[in-house]
């Protein structure tokens, strides 16, 4: 929701969609680590998850810069059209990068993973 507001925002003051892509990655992605970390899957900030949750927004980045192209360059569509179609058609494939990098995994603290401030305590894994 807020990557919507964030581009439709910068597509009304004239901003490239291109550009505006990369200003609200920039926003989200760290936002979205400490929100599903905290909400969404309730696991402890750390520097592993971390690293596994950015390759997974990486990832997404360049699916929606696609798709973005395709709808804003091929269709012609209004980036206020296009940004709501790319964010349903992601939902699922981001969804599932964030289960990966901070869910399903368990960090192997024997290797001395070093934590980021915790959520809670007493995490459930």
């Amino acid at each position: 929701m807020l990557n919507n507001v964030i581009m439709i925002a910068l597509d009304h003051f004239g901003f490239d969609y291109r550009i505006s892509l990369l200003i609200t990655f920039a926003i989200t992605a760290p936002l979205g680590y400490i929100f599903h970390s905290a909400v969404t899957f309730q696991r402890a900030r750390n520097w592993e998850r971390l690293r596994r949750y950015s390759i997974g927004t990486i990832s997404g980045f360049f699916v929606s810069a696609a798709l973005m192209f395709i709808f804003c360059t091929e269709l012609r569509l209004p980036v206020s059209v296009a940004m709501p179609i790319t964010t349903v058609l992601l939902f699922f494939y981001n969804y599932m990068l964030a289960r990966w990098a901070i869910w399903s995994w368990r960090l192997d603290e024997a290797k001395g993973g070093v934590g980021l401030l915790s959520v809670a305590d007493g995490e459930k894994e």
